[in-house]
């Protein structure tokens, strides 16, 4: 009995480690693509800054989603065992009640809410669609979002190897 808990605890710790390794490198993907896109059209800056921001905002929600549910928790166990099983939980299953919770909780969670909003009115997606067209052309651009697939990978492989 003991060695099994002890199994899971560690398994909840990769789990942890994982899904933050994940977190840091899309952002870091984001911040890239974000440089690459002002380089390739200047002209639209505003508009990528923005696009880019909101990509930014998204993963720190997630983020926050993710370490609230963790606290709330209180040291229960946590049934993802992959990165599409916490996405899943974060996004497609994130209740009015999660909402609330997490709102009233976490002071900077309501900030990056209505940032999000706010960021999604605004986006011409016309716009913003030929600036991608024109991304997608860069190499660098390429290269980075090829790493971020092989890097997103590996995390998926480490968590499934142990599920």
């Amino acid at each position: 009995m003991f060695s099994r808990l002890n199994l899971k605890q560690r398994h909840q710790k990769l789990v942890h480690k994982t899904f933050q390794q994940y977190i840091k490198a899309t952002r870091q993907f984001w911040e890239i693509a974000e440089r690459r896109a002002i380089y390739r059209s200047p002209n639209n800056q505003a508009l990528l800054k923005a696009a880019f921001g909101l990509q930014i905002l998204l993963i720190d929600r997630q983020s926050l989603r993710y370490e609230h549910l963790i606290r709330a928790s209180s040291g229960e166990q946590i049934p993802w065992k992959t990165l599409a099983d916490i996405s899943h939980r974060l996004d497609s299953e994130w209740s009015e009640a999660d909402e609330r919770s997490i709102a009233s909780s976490v002071p900077r969670y309501a900030y990056l809410s209505k940032e999000v909003d706010r960021l999604s009115a605004s986006l011409d997606a016309t716009a913003l669609s030929d600036c991608i067209t024109v991304l997608e052309q860069d190499s660098k651009y390429r290269s980075a979002r090829q790493a971020i697939a092989m890097k997103v990978q590996q995390l998926r492989d480490r968590l499934n190897a142990v599920a």
